[in-house]
């Protein structure tokens, strides 16, 4: 990943839990002076924030968020690992 803005040393592969859907694999970046977390598995599913938990816990809302609409829709779901 070379994109201007990113802390290159600061990416980490981590694992998110999404309440009701389970443990998603995503990447912890520090773009700027935000944290961010995508839960890659779960397209468009990314927390920013101040910091890394704050970034964690607005990415594990969103998933919730995501599979949420997903079933709504009948989307596939992306099996959680």
């Amino acid at each position: 990943m070379a994109f201007e803005g990113i802390d290159q040393e600061s990416v980490e592969h981590i694992s998110v839990y999404v309440s009701g859907a389970g443990w998603y694999r995503a990447l912890y970046y520090k773009e700027y002076d935000d944290h961010v977390v995508e839960i890659y598995p779960l397209p468009g599913c990314i927390g920013v924030g101040t910091n890394r938990n704050e970034a964690l816990n607005i990415a594990a809302r969103h998933g919730v968020d995501w599979v949420k609409e997903a079933k709504d829709l009948g989307w596939d779901i992306p099996e959680a690992k």
